[in-house]
Formats: C-alpha cells, structure tokens, sequence
C-alpha cells in the first residue's frame, strides 16, 4: 500500500515471511516530494521482504529506476549502512545483500540513488539525500526483525525474482575485546518525535452507485435509499405515445363503394388509421365488368347475306355460332367480362351462295356466356327487298330487223325533202328507222351553233335519247376537246327536277362484275380525275357523294394499286368550324356504325408493313394547329360500359406509345381523367411468358427539389379529403420472394436519390409518412445493406419534434421506447451478448488493453492506468473485453466511441501471472507486480486489493482466465 496514501500510525501494516526471518514493517511513512530530487520524487518502498537462508532483502515499491541518469544506480541504506545491490533490479524491485549476523532488533532502512565513479562499477559516492529529507520524500520506512520460524503456511516460495546472490565472504577472526570505555553521561531524554503524519485520509470508498432508479417506465418504484444519493424518482415512464394515435381518423368515408361491387366492408373504427380499410371496397369496381355479356352482339352476323341454302350450320359451337357472321368473339370482348369461351366458332358452313332464302342458320346452342342475343336471327337475310320491281325492264332488246322484204314497186315521186324539217305525227310505231349494215354511222349530225342531235320525251319510262350497243361495247359515247380553258364535259346529265343528273344502274347481269357508273383517267397517258363531284350550291345541305348498298359487299372500295404512289388513296378535308355541341357534325369524316347489336367498328384502320415508323400505323390522328387533339375517343352512352379506347398487341412491340417530341412543351404526355366510377386507364399484360413491363414511364427531366409534384415519371394524386383510396397502390400475386416480387418496387440507380421516400406534409395532420403491415407469416420490415464497403447506418431515425424517436408495441400496448433524449425504456428488460456492465475511463501512458489490470492514478483527478504494483490499494479493476452494457459512451449516438472500458460487474477475462501461485476456481485475485497482470490474493488480502474470483483453473506462468469481477 502507497505509504502517501494510508499511514502506519505505528501499528503494523504488513506481515511478510522469507526463509526464517519476520519482518514486520512500522512506524511513520510520510508522503511528500524533494525540490532537490524531483526528477525521481515519486520513489517510493511499500514492502520489504528478509531471507536470512541466503542473505538477501527484498524491497517492493515504486519508481526505483525512474529518471536515472546514465551515471546513476539505486542506492540502499540499512541503519546507515550502504547495502550491496544485486543485479536484475527493475522500477518496482530491488534485491540487496543483507548485514551477517542480523539479530531481533528495529532497523531503518531507505532507498536513494547515487553516482557511479567514472571508470568503474560501484556507486561510491554517498546517496544524494538523507535524513529528514528521505523520510519527507517517503522513500524510508523502519521495521522490525524477529527471528522465529514462520507457521508453514504462510512460508513463501523460496524462489523469488531475483539478481544471482551474492556469496557472503568468510567471518573474519574476531578482534581483541578493546577496552571498556568509560559509561558517558546519560542523555538527556530526547524529545518525543513528532508524531508522523497520518497518512491523508484516503478517498472515501466510492459511493455504491446509486441504484439506477428503476428504468422501468411506470413511476419506477423509488429505489431502496442506497447508501449513496436516493435515486432520483425514475421519470415517469411516457406513456408511450398513446397520443399519437391521433383523433380516431375520420372513419374513412365508406370508400365509394365500388359502382358495382360490393361496397367494402367499413373499416372498424381503429385507433387512428384504421378506417383506411375501407378503402378495400375500391376493388369492387370488378363488378361492373358484369355485363360484359354484350360481347354475345356478335349474333349479328347472321346478317351476311341470305345463308345459303340452309348452309350446313357449323357445329354448334358454345357460344353464338352464327352463319360466319364475323365472329362476334372480336366485338370488344365484353371489356375482359368472361365472353363464355366463345365456343370455338364452329367452323361455319361455307358461304352459301345468296340460295333461295336459305332458313335462318340454326342458332347456335346458347353458349356459357351471355348468349349474344340469340344472334338477331340472322335477320331472315334481308330477302332481297324485293328487289324494287325491276323498272320496267328496258324494252327488250330490239329484235334484228326481219329480213329485208323485196323491193316493193317504187311508188310514186314524193315531194322532195328540205330542211329544215318539222312534222308531228301521233303513232305508235317508229317514226325514224335508218339501218347502216356497214361500217359508218347510223347518224351523223353536226351543228356548229347549237345541240348536233336534240331529244326529248314526255313520258317517265320514256328516255329523251335511247341507244344500244348490242356488242358489248358502248352504248353512248361523249367526246369533247376543251378550248377555252374552261373544263366541259363530254356527256352532260341535267336534271331540272327531283331526279338525277346521270343515272347508272346494272339492270340484269348478275356476275357480279357490273358497274353502274365507271369514271377513268389515264387511257393513252392522259391525266386529271376518274371522277368529281361538286356541290357549287353553299345552303345546300345535302351530300355531294352518296353511296348506299343494300348487298353484302362493300359501299365504297378505293385502291390504289400503284406501289410508287405515294398520294393518298382517300384525301378529305373541311374548312368548317365543326360544332362544339354536337361531335357527329362539321368533321372531315363521320364514321356511324348504327347496329345496336353489331359488332364492327365505325372506323377500323390496317396496315401492313415492316416498318415501325411514326406514320405506319392502322389509324394516324393528326393536330396541326395549336390545339385540338391527334386523337379523340369518347364513349357517351352514360348507363353503357363500353370503353372508350381498346387498346391490344398481338404482337412483340409496345401496345401504346405516348411521347412529347416538344423539349419546350411543359403538358402532360398522358392523362386519364373519369367522371364515372370505373377505372380512369386500366393496363394489363395477358401474356405469361412477356418479361417486359405492362407500363413503362421514364422522363429526362432534373425534377423541381421545391415542388415535388413536378418533374417526375410519374405522378399520382388521389385528391379527395374524405377519401380512403391511395396515390399509388401496387399489388403482386406470387409464390416467391425474391427482391423485386413487390407490391412497390423502388430503385435509386444513380450516386444519389432514394430508392423509396415517404413524406407527409400536412404540418397539421396526423397521417403516417409511411405504414407497414404484414397478414402473413413473413418479416413486416426488413433493411438491409448488401454493400460491406458501405460505412452508412443501416437505419436513421431523427426528429424535430418533441415525440419519442421510436416506438416498440404488442397486442397489449407499449413495450418499448427510445426517447428523443436518447433514453431506452424496455419494459421486457434487456438481453445482450456480452457478460459484463463497463465504463469508458480516461487512461494515462501505455493504453491498456483487454484484460489488463488497472489502477487509479495518484497523481491525475479520475485517470486510470494500467497496474504495477503487487496487492495495490489503488486498483480499480479489469478492463473488459466485450461489454454487454457500456456506460460514460458520451457522443456514442453520433460517433463511434471506442478506448479502454472497465468492468463494474459481471464476467470478464483477466491477465494473470503465477507470482501469488496456481489460481484455482474461487480464488481471490489481486494485482499482481507485473504490469496488467492479476496473481492469487494472499490469505488475508487488504482491504481494496481484491478485484475478483476466479472462474477457472490456472496453473501456468503467463496467461487468462476468466473472471467475477467484485471489488473489495
């Protein structure tokens, strides 16, 4: 023990054996410093041991070799006499050669240091301090000799670290007795010595920590008045943010049930955001798929001209198989309604050629799905209306003349014929017959003022001009050549009544190759058009071009079958304003398909190329000003459940493409709004084996950090204040749970961004940035950083509010807490790995590593480092190895915090030596003289020298073994 830090105060301190000889160190040991030695002031003795077997004592202490010059050796006095000093001291251990012939008696003995004469070995100047300075210094202590024989079992080891001994020389021959010298006159009794200086009281043992008062939440019961201060009253456990709870969420509105589906069940009212249950009623909108059934429309097909002669009806087929009537399965398949696997549309009897009105097709059996109207039966094949009574067939064809009759008598000499010429005559028969059997022409007339040949008649089956070519070639041919600049034509109708300018009409040739009117341009390399036709009349309403068809074939077929024609096959343009009110009038076009149960489409473009050019395309829309639409679809049945665009790909490209070209345009690229209750765009892959995205969005823009709703691929905003629906709703149906399988799946490929960011920022509200839960077996949140280079935290928590940084609940409430202050509070307690409670402690020199042992320093207020010293006063315990618990971490939330950490209690490994012998399972332990090292305590450790039972065997020189620490 320091004798600066407890004084003897005359009684004995410590009882030590070697050999044969007691020695009982006492008296005063001051502590203090000498200005003239401050280079080694803090030497120091704290034990002493004598062997009177070999002659030797053994001194313990402190700082015996700090500070030495070169020139200068540890010096060792005994009652005034220098002792020899062995070889192998070190700073805390000094062995020297002891005076023969040693008898019971009170010695004094103190250490110094003194100068080695130049040229030699031994020290033989006198020690550089004396007298009252050493024992001020508190390198001086008295004890006591007794010879007697120890009891055996406190006899040492009588190997102890040593120098080589030093053989002591022969007894010199003793001396003449010298003559008695006179008694000298006794002295006067000195005066009592100053009673030393008590040893500064030492620090008061610390204070039992004070229970920590306890962490327990709920008013912690104030802990049992310890020794030390009475725990403060644990602060009263927060209940754990019931609050946030927040005003019971407005039990979501029932979720507008779904327009067709059942409404969802409301969500009971939960404690805050439970009502967003409702909002499963959202899914009902499936419902209204219903009526799909319409698809069964197909029926019309019937339709396509007379069934031949009770065309042997296809197999039925389970859904509508009527006669071919183009497949109704096409007609919009009842928009994904389950279209009754139209039975395979059974392989429909051959086209019958238009027979006889061919009985209706025999309807089809009523197939699964919604039998589609039971195919309008065919319509009983429009039976050829009749065929408006043939308009009195042209007067059959004029029969070749008769055979020219013989040349009657050549009558009498008419008057001569003149022109002009004019008579009336009313007869039944021709009034002009002229025949030429040879190559010229039966009339030839020519005016040059007026009409060469002029006729009319004055009854409706009448024709003001008949004429027959009975050849097939034409029957009236006009030719014109145009001189004035002013295009005329070659034949002229007129009409000046309700009927027509010109007439065609096939009247019985049934080959189907017949043409009522036939327009051409191009015969002998000529140019212009096949055909025109003009309204020059601006009030007049009616159609410039009719065509109407009451047959099977197409109205109106326009080809152009020159490949290099790169012209428009259809050109037709307006310059009217359109009208706002009525979308079927002022087009350029208006496509009405008028069959409530048909299946075909008012506009259906096709192309067919390899091309993927912007322009190849079935249907091309088109806006070149600076609005109107490319494309306009609108569905305007309020009570229908068509949609109002279709979109599908058979193929392997994009189903729809929608692209701004305009780098300057700041619109939308695409919008879908409802005003309905159905879904505003709905997207779906029906293909299991297509690995490509059903949606893909990507934009170049950089975003607007100050507005979040702008520059991003996508943005969704459900924008009601009543509703329970979500901005963005994934959902994924699979078996698997690899990484991207997710109902939202985010990803930050750059060096920065987030891959998801949650952020709620009503400032007022009490919604959740982000809300996870789990109905199924698996894990409801899991982070994770796959990169071992990455040094970021896994997961951050930070608030700017006053509320708990984290939250830990069960079924029954709260169970954990970690407060804003840093504060955990587990109601459970808590578990960890390591065995022991530490603390970070500041250190001074060497810095102690695990399992070192270590002391208090004397000279620093709250300084550790590590021990020297055998059975120290001033040991302070073990440093620990891997702590459970890791008290004084200040700054441990923002910083690594790391250094030696002391164990307070629990299990620890600890450094040992063999100095105090083999250590054995429950031993005491003490520091022991090597550094950072603990030994066996002795039989009757000190007070404040105890650090610890052991918990294993040892019985080597050097080692760990592993520790309780208990310090006492």
């Amino acid at each position: 023990m320091d004798p600066r830090i407890q004084g003897l105060g005359g009684s004995a301190m410590r009882l030590s054996f070697q050999g044969m000889v007691r020695v009982i160190l006492s008296g005063a040991i001051a502590g203090g410093g000498l200005a003239a030695t401050a280079a080694y002031a803090e030497t120091r003795i704290t034990n002493v041991y004598a062997d009177s077997v070999n002659n030797v004592l053994y001194i313990d202490g402190a700082e015996f070799t700090q500070g030495l010059a070169p020139d200068q050796v540890p010096y060792v006095e005994v009652n005034g006499q220098r002792l020899s000093l062995q070889s192998g001291y070190t700073d805390s251990y000094l062995a020297a050669v002891l005076p023969p012939n040693l008898t019971d008696g009170e010695y004094q003995i103190f250490v110094s240091r003194t100068t080695v004469t130049a040229g030699t070995t031994q020290a033989s100047a006198v020690p550089d301090t004396h007298g009252a300075a050493l024992i001020a210094a508190g390198r001086t202590a008295n004890f006591s000799l007794t010879l007697t024989t120890p009891p055996a079992a406190e006899t040492k080891d009588a190997t102890r670290k040593a120098g080589p001994m030093v053989t002591t020389g022969a007894t010199g021959p003793t001396g003449p007795t010298g003559p008695t010298g006179p008694t000298g006159a006794t002295g006067a009794t000195g005066a009592t010595g100053a009673t030393g200086l008590a040893g500064a009281t030492g620090p008061t043992g610390a204070t039992g920590t004070t229970g920590t008062a306890g962490a327990k939440g709920a008013t912690g019961a104030t802990g049992a008045t310890g020794t030390g201060l009475t725990g403060a009253t644990g602060a009263t456990g927060a209940t754990g943010l019931v609050g946030a709870t927040g005003p019971t969420g407005a039990t979501g509105a029932t979720g507008t049930a779904g327009a067709k589906g059942a409404i969802g069940a409301t969500g009971a009212t939960g404690t805050g955001l439970t009502g967003a249950t409702g909002a499963t009623g959202a899914t009902g909108l499936a419902g209204a798929t219903g009526p799909t059934g319409a698809t069964g429309a197909t029926g019309t097909a019937g339709a396509k001209g007379a069934a031949g002669a009770k065309g042997a009806t296809g197999a039925t087929g389970t859904g509508l198989t009527g006669a071919t009537g183009a497949t109704g399965a096409t007609g919009l398949a009842g928009a994904t309604g389950p279209t009754g696997a139209t039975g395979a549309t059974g392989t429909a009897g051959a086209k019958g050629t238009a027979g006889a009105k061919g009985a209706t097709g025999a309807t089809g059996a009523t197939g699964t799905g919604l039998t589609g109207a039971t195919g309008a039966t065919g319509a009983t094949g429009l039976a050829g209306a009749t065929g408006a009574t043939g308009a009195t067939g042209t007067a059959g064809v004029k029969g070749t003349a008769g055979a020219k009759g013989a040349t009657g008598a050549t009558g009498a000499t008419g008057a001569p014929f003149s022109v002009p010429y004019s008579t009336s005559v009313n007869s039944g028969s021709t009034l002009l017959s002229l025949a030429n059997t040879g190559t010229g022409f039966g009339i030839d007339s020519e005016s040059t003022g007026n009409t060469g040949i002029y006729a009319n008649t004055g009854t409706v089956s009448g024709a003001g001009v008949l004429a027959d070519n009975l050849a097939g070639g034409e029957a009236v041919t006009g030719r014109t050549v145009t001189v004035s600049g002013t295009p005329t034509g070659a034949v002229v109708g007129r009409n000046d009544g309700p009927g027509y300018g010109t007439y065609g009409f096939i009247a019985t040739d049934n080959s189907g190759t017949g043409i009522g009117v036939l327009g051409q341009v191009g015969i002998n390399s000529s140019t212009g058009e096949a055909g025109e036709f003009d309204n020059l009349n601006a009030s007049n309403a009616a159609s410039t071009l009719v065509a109407t068809t009451n047959g099977t074939g197409i109205t109106a077929s326009l080809s152009n079958t020159n490949s290099s024609n790169t012209s428009n096959t259809l050109y037709v343009t307006t310059n009217t304003e359109g009208v706002v009110a009525d979308h079927t009038q002022g087009n350029a076009g208006n496509f009405f398909l008028n069959n409530t149960n048909g299946v075909g489409a008012g506009v259906r473009g096709e192309v067919n190329s390899i091309f993927g050019n912007n322009g190849t395309a079935g249907v091309y829309g088109n806006s070149a000003g600076t609005g109107g639409y490319g494309g306009y679809f609108d569905h305007t049945n309020a009570s229908g459940f068509g949609m109002a665009l279709f979109v599908t790909n058979a193929g392997l490209g994009v189903s729809a493409h929608v692209e701004n070209t305009n780098a300057s345009d700041a619109q939308d690229v695409f919008e879908a709004t409802t005003s309905g209750t159905g879904i505003s765009a709905n997207i779906s892959n029906t293909n299991d084996s297509n690995t490509s995205n059903a949606l893909y969005v990507t934009t170049n823009g950089p975003g607007v950090i100050a507005d979040h709703t702008q520059g991003n691929a996508g943005n969704f905003f459900n924008n009601n204040t009543n509703g329970v629906g979500a901005g963005v709703r994934g959902e994924v149906n699979s078996i698997f749970g690899n990484n991207g399988t997710a109902g939202v799946y985010g990803n930050s490929s750059g060096t920065g961004g987030y891959g998801g960011y949650f952020d709620h920022t009503d400032s007022s509200g009490f919604g959740l940035a982000l809300f996870a839960t789990n109905a199924g077996l698996g894990v409801t949140a899991h982070f994770e950083n796959t990169n071992s280079s990455n040094a970021q935290n896994v997961l951050e928590v930070v608030t700017a509010g006053s509320s708990d940084l984290a939250v830990f609940e069960n079924a029954n409430g709260n169970v954990a807490r970690i407060s804003n202050t840093g504060e955990g509070f587990f109601d459970g307690g808590t578990k960890t790995s390591g065995a022991d409670l530490a603390e970070f402690v500041p250190t001074v020199g060497a810095v102690p590593q695990v399992g070192d042992v270590v002391e208090i320093d004397p000279d620093q207020a709250d300084r550790f480092r590590i021990s020297t010293q055998a059975n120290s006063t001033r040991v302070a315990g073990v440093i620990s190895t891997k702590p459970g618990v890791t008290l004084n971490a200040d700054g441990a939330a923002s910083q690594e915090v790391s250094g030696p950490a002391l164990a307070l209690a629990g299990r620890v490994p600890v450094k040992v030596t063999d100095e105090g012998g083999a250590i054995h399972i429950g031993d005491l332990l003490v520091a022991s003289s090597t550094p950072g090292h603990a030994m066996r305590a002795p039989a009757h450790p000190e007070q404040g020298t105890v650090i610890g039972k052991a918990l294993e065997e040892f019985t080597g020189t050097e080692g760990t073994l592993k520790m309780l620490v208990m310090l006492r």
